[in-house]
């Protein structure tokens, strides 16, 4: 069958993402038609269309060429600077221990129902959390444990060297990589200078290609899967029980560092079973947020305007009119 002899007038969309432009096929097979309507770079490949081919071709090959990056680092110590260090139990326990700070970020994702099969990605946030409640309203508390520091890591020498190399955590050994599977590598979102890009391959077609990163990320995303219940039992000890919405911003808790040490180093030697009984109370810049999760059984209030909250809040969106 094709397009032009359709019993009623019909016009199929593609686009040339090269150019931006999109391109009306009203004529030809509609199989094609179809085809190169629904194409993917990457995924299903382009499809013959008169002209509208050598666009589509073009992006294929664009795509590629994008998702195919190089890495060596150069040592510029760009990517030590300023940083919130996604830290293992036993990488925080070592950082504190050479005398580095600490803070805990706190999310929780309303999680009412379980999704339906399939759903990749509540099933990566589900298993880095664990199950708790709100009020009536069921939740899933997402910890980090974070090494922070502003300005240079506290390990890195003048030289630029790091001090603690063969010892590094893990996320420094992975950069420029991303441990999320649903996040993208974009050269332009890092520190390193463009020479860094020209050498050694990375990944091709968006997929890990360098096997000792591949092999750090499978590790980092196993650690971070079975220590969830391991940080969310750590803030119980520590008494912290508020967390912010999912995707709307973090509660960062600072704890004093001998106590924070104190309670890995317990719960490393003899982790408990996991404690489903504790109430979390979500915290929010925004009224409408609060308003929102109250609404539905959960419990809530807004950040304190005083400096009484022993936390921060770090939110994504502007704070709603006082």
């Amino acid at each position: 069958m094709h397009v032009e002899r359709a019993a009623l007038p019909l016009h199929i969309v593609a686009t040339d993402v090269l150019s931006g432009n999109e391109i009306v096929i009203s004529s030809g097979p509609v199989v094609d038609a179809v085809l190169a309507r629904a194409a993917i770079p990457g995924v299903f490949s382009p499809v013959r269309i008169d002209g509208a081919n050598q666009a589509q071709r073009r992006l294929f090959e664009e795509r590629i060429r994008v998702d195919d990056l190089n890495f060596e680092c150069t040592g510029c110590g760009n990517c030590c600077h300023d940083l919130r260090l996604a830290l293992t139990v036993t990488e925080a326990i070592d950082w504190l221990q050479r005398g580095g700070q600490m803070e805990l970020l706190c999310e929780a994702i309303p999680w009412p129902v379980e999704p339906e099969p399939g759903n990749a990605q509540a099933e990566y946030k589900r298993a880095r959390s664990t199950p708790a409640m709100s009020g009536t309203l069921p939740v899933r508390i997402s910890i980090i444990l974070a090494a922070a520091f502003t300005g240079a890591c506290p390990n890195l020498h003048a030289d630029m060297r790091c001090g603690i190399y063969e010892q590094r955590p893990l996320v420094c050994r992975i950069y420029p990589a991303e441990i999320n599977p649903f996040v993208a590598l974009v050269p332009e979102n890092k520190g390193c200078p463009s020479e860094a890009w020209q050498k050694t391959p990375l990944q091709r077609q968006g997929v890990l290609v360098d096997e000792t990163t591949y092999h750090l990320v499978q590790q980092s995303r196993r650690a971070n899967q079975l220590e969830a219940p391991l940080r969310t039992q750590i803030c119980l000890e520590l008494g912290l029980n508020s967390a912010a919405l999912a995707n709307e911003g973090f509660l960062i808790h600072a704890p004093e560092s001998d106590a924070l040490l104190a309670a890995l180093q317990r719960i490393q030697a003899a982790p408990a079973s996991q404690d489903t009984t504790t109430e979390w109370v979500f915290v929010s810049n925004r009224t409408e947020t609060v308003e929102t999760l109250l609404s539905v059984g959960a419990t809530g209030h807004l950040v304190a305007p005083t400096p009484a909250d022993t936390f921060r809040y770090h939110g994504f969106f502007p704070s709603s009119p006082s």
